[in-house]
């Protein structure tokens, strides 16, 4: 009990970064990670250490900001690739702009936008760059319609890397592609 009520106090400080979340918000990351713990009708045995692993990375975030992509940028490129089979061949490309940018880290560092599994064998249909002065520090893969994403560095927070409904929704909207 002694852990929620300290959770609790943290919620007073309010403090928003760069593509980052509110304490409240982290706050209400962790309960809701907790409460899946507690499910044991949810529970696998292989995903209850990825799922402390989560909590404990939101913990960290609490002090000091320090989700995907773990350092500062100053840009990002999406890219689309001509077919499935030929991921080195770019048919589109787009600068993605501040609003859709703070998005999208919104979505990738909040495990409840993920559900544990995969859609198959993926293959890359689309890549997210994040720069800095000109050389790749981080990107987002994309395969299965966009549905199942890939982090390098790796990304606790996306469990599987596979979006639930709500995920696919968010990112739908945010429209990297548009």
């Amino acid at each position: 009990m002694k852990a929620y009520s300290i959770l609790f106090i943290l919620i007073l400080l309010n403090i928003n970064c760069f593509g980052q979340f509110t304490k409240t918000e982290k706050v209400n990351i962790i309960y809701s990670l907790k409460a899946e713990l507690d499910d044991s009708t949810t529970i696998l045995t292989r995903t209850e250490g990825e799922i402390n692993s989560m909590i404990n990375l939101m913990e960290i975030n609490l002090v000091k900001d320090s989700l995907f992509p773990n350092q500062e940028f100053d840009s990002v490129v999406y890219s689309l690739f001509e077919s499935h089979k030929k991921p080195d061949k770019i048919i589109y490309t787009k600068s993605i702009d501040k609003n859709q940018t703070i998005e999208f880290l919104r979505l990738i560092n909040n495990p409840l936008n993920f559900k544990w599994g995969e859609c198959g064998t993926p293959i890359t249909e689309a890549k997210l760059e994040f720069l800095k002065n000109g050389v790749i520090i981080a990107s987002v893969s994309f395969a299965c319609s966009h549905g199942q994403l890939f982090c390098e560095p790796k990304n606790e927070m996306i469990r599987w890397g596979y979006l639930n409904e709500k995920g696919n929704e968010i990112l739908d909207k945010i429209g990297l592609w548009r």
